[in-house]
Formats: structure tokens, sequence, C-alpha cells
């Protein structure tokens, strides 16, 4: 029974997976069963047209040729009226006797109809009328041919009954040779192929089909959509699912945060349920060794760091739980922003020989629960965090007067900096954007915290859709993940 559901559950996922390849692949989709089809028939339907008519041949069959009781009946077979078609002299009359000019006529082609011996004659030509001049004009020029060929045989014949006049002694046989001679002569007279022609009377049209093609394109664009589509899926190097982020991390998944923009009183119920989730997993992640102070990395810019250091701070807060903020990200502060507090004096202050005290600024929304500690004086240019302990004893003073202390920190994979931080901080949450994150930069940054020997808690995946959120995360069980422990 069990497998049961862990069947449908994974068909349901892997039809969820296509239908979100398909919506990532629309214009894919769209070149294929749509532009394709569409611009093949506006190119068809630009090309300028050409007709085809056909004549009928219907010579004697081979074998009835050559059968009767008269030795000189000579009748143009099948095979001989082929080859007749066959004669570029044939198709040379063909266009001659047309009096038209040469581009005018597309194609003369035949085929033979085993059964029946009949040779149809095909002609393509720009217009109708001159396709079925063209097709009579065809049938006209192997008819005449098969006639010449027709009396040569019969000059043939006439002159193999004088040879035999002239030997001949017998009366009664030099009668019968005299008799056949005076036929031949007759109807090399009156000489005509009986070859019955079934003339053209009507065109149709040969060139271009554009419905046709369109319909052909479309139904050769369904069949080549789908493997297309998935080679792509295949090719795209970005991450898409949070559980490629958690197995690309090999850490669990805390939370994800929809896409959802931020109101002017706070975020949505959604977004605000995620951040409370988010909360309880630090919270109760491992009691025996809890982390006061989280460093929240990403490996690159615009994956939602700042946003989920600004709303777990909030979830904290809501929780009765004191929380203080660290802007470490001196490349880019924007923590101050975020939380309307004064960007001056801050941490770079503070390291610099400031008050604590008074580079600390505390939220009215929450009293004296969230207090943040913004960046500071950076305008001199691009900051560097000092590699020495003076950071690490920031934080223990932040540490011994807060339950948690966020650190928003520079993106890993663009700032030194950030390492110092990760191997200072008592646990690390790694920050990704679906969409946006590619899977190589999750794999150098797991990689990069290995190396500082930080102490990964989890991962966030950012970006996510609404209805699908919390579809895919996993409870917190057992110790978090040390990366390089």
């Amino acid at each position: 029974m069990r497998s049961r559901a862990i069947d449908t559950l994974a068909r349901g996922a892997s039809l969820r997976d296509a239908g979100a390849l398909l919506r990532r692949r629309w214009w894919l989709v769209l070149a294929c069963v749509v532009l394709i089809p569409g611009a093949i028939y506006v190119a068809n339907a630009r090309d300028a047209r050409t007709y085809q008519a056909s004549a009928i041949l219907q010579p004697a069959d081979s074998q009835a040729s050559g059968s009767g009781q008269d030795q000189f009946s000579i009748q143009p077979d099948t095979d001989a009226v082929r080859g007749f078609v066959q004669l570029g002299q044939v198709a040379g009359a063909t266009l001659k006797g047309l009096h038209a000019p040469y581009g005018s006529v597309g194609g003369l082609t035949s085929s033979v109809d085993d059964r029946t011996g009949w040779i149809t004659l095909t002609a393509t030509a720009t217009t109708p009328r001159l396709a079925i001049d063209a097709a009579n004009a065809y049938a006209a020029a192997v008819v005449n041919y098969a006639r010449v060929d027709f009396a040569r045989q019969l000059q043939s014949a006439i002159t193999a009954a004088r040879q035999a006049l002239a030997i001949a002694r017998e009366p009664s046989q030099r009668a019968q040779i005299k008799a056949g001679l005076l036929n031949l002569k007759s109807t090399l007279r009156a000489t005509t192929a009986q070859i019955p022609v079934v003339t053209a009377t009507s065109a149709s049209v040969a060139s271009p089909h554009p419905v046709r093609n369109a319909f052909l394109a479309f139904i050769l664009a369904l069949l080549l959509t789908p493997p297309l589509v998935v080679l792509s899926g295949r090719l795209d190097r970005t991450l898409r699912r949070p559980s490629e982020l958690e197995r690309l991390s090999g850490s669990t998944l805390l939370a994800q945060i929809p896409r959802e923009r931020s109101k002017p009183g706070g975020v949505g119920p959604q977004t605000e349920s995620a951040f409370d989730r988010l909360r309880d997993s630090l919270v109760f992640f491992d009691p025996d060794r809890p982390a006061d102070t989280v460093a929240v990395v990403s490996p690159l810019g615009e994956e939602g760091r700042t946003t989920v250091i600004t709303g777990l701070a909030r979830a904290f807060a809501r929780g009765g739980r004191r929380v203080a903020v660290v802007d470490a990200d001196l490349h880019r502060p924007s923590v101050a922003d975020c939380f309307g507090v004064p960007p001056e004096p801050g941490l770079t202050d503070v390291l610099a020989g400031h008050p604590l005290d008074d580079a600390i600024s505390v939220l009215d929304d929450f009293g004296a629960e969230a207090a943040v500690l913004p960046a500071g004086s950076v305008s001199g240019g691009p900051w560097e965090l000092p590699a020495t302990d003076e950071i690490s004893r920031v934080l223990e003073q932040l540490a011994e007067c807060y339950d948690f202390v966020l650190i928003d920190t520079a993106p890993l994979l663009a700032s030194s900096d950030t390492l110092g931080l990760v191997a200072r901080a008592s646990g690390v949450v790694a920050v990704a954007r679906l969409d946006h994150t590619r899977r190589d930069a999750v794999r150098r940054m797991t990689r990069l915290m290995r190396d500082a020997h930080g102490r990964l808690l989890g991962v966030v995946a950012t970006g996510t859709r609404p209805d699908r959120v919390s579809a895919e995360t996993s409870q917190p069980a057992g110790a978090p993940a040390i990366i390089g422990g």
C-alpha cells in the first residue's frame, strides 16, 4: 500500500516537473508548433504556382502484339513506346512544338502501370493551359516517333520480302510472297501507329501546397517538441527545483521562500509563514549545539540573501527571540535601507574603534528584541573585513546580548571576506534562487565552505512558486552538516 502511494507521488512530481519544464521552454514550444508551420505556410504561399496535366498512352501489350497469324503484323508495344518516352529527342520535339519559352515548362515525366501497360505522360508548367498543351504535345511526340519506327519496321519487312521473292522458285510460294509484299506496301502508304491516346483536358496545382506543407510541419513539430524540450532541459545548468539545491549542497533544505513581492506593511502571509518555519528550523535543529551566530551566504548576487536576513530577523523578533542583524556586505550594503535605520556608524566604525553600543540601531517595531548593526562607513571604496580576531570579538559581544546574531555577507564566490565569516560563525545558512543560480555555483560554494571548515546548517531556496512552497521542504532531522569539520 505504501509503495503504491510512493509511486503515485512520484508520478505526480514527474508531471509537475514536466509541466514546469514546458512553461520554462514556452518559446521552444511556440517556435516548434506555431512559428515553424506558419513560416512554411507563408514561404509556400509566396512561391509561384505551377500546374500539371497528364495524357495517357494505351499501347498494345507486348505479348499480344507478337501473336497472330499474319507474319507481317507489326504493332508498337509497351516496351517499345517506353523507349520512345525516354528519348531526349521526344522532349525536345515536345517543347519545340509548343512555341513557348523553355522555362515556361517545368518538366516532363512518365510512369507505367505494370498491370495495364498504359503510360502516363505528365507535364508541369507555369499556367494550366500550358500544362495541358505540353502534356498533349508530349503524347503527340511519342506517337509520332512510334509512327516513324513503325514505318521503319515496315520498310525492313518489305526489303526482306523482296529478297525472299528473288530466291523463291515454286509458283505457290512466290504467289504468297507477292501477296504479303503487296499488303506491306499498302500498309506503308497508309501507315499510322495504332496507339490510343487519352488527351489531357484539365490541369491541377502541382506546387506549392502551403496548407498541406504547414500541416505536415505541424505534425513534425509535435513529434520533435518533446525530445527538444527534454534535451534543452538536460543542457540547462540553472537551478530549477529545491530538491536540486538540497542534493548539490549535501545539506538539509530548511525553507522555501516564495516569489512574493513585499507589501507596504511587510510581506504576505505565505512568505511570513515560510520565515517562521526557517526560524523554527534554526532554533530546534541541534539543541545540543545551538548556533548563536549565523552567517547567511549565497554564491553570487541577486539571490535573496538580504531578503532572507530581514525576513528571518523579523520572524525571530515575532517569536520572542532577541536578534541582531550585522551587515557584513561591505561591497553592496543594504540592510540599513531594508530596516530603515541610519547607515552610519556601523561595523567598519566599530572595527576602527567606535563603541559598539553607539553603532547599534534598535528597531522600533520590536522594541529591544531586534537590533541592526549596519555596514558603516564604506564610502572610501570597497572595504575588506580584516582577517583578525577583531570581527570575532564583535560577534561574541553581540552573542552575549542577543539570542541570535544574523550576518549578511558578500557573495561567497565574489568576495574573500565571506570565507573569514564562514569560519568564525557558529553556523552557516546558504541561499540560492531558483531559475537564477547555476548549479556549478552551488557546487563551488559548498566546496569553498568545506575548505573553510564552515558548519553548514542547511540551505534555503528563494524564488519558489507559491503553490509549491513546502512541497519539497525537508524536515530537520539529526545533526547539521559539518563542512570539513
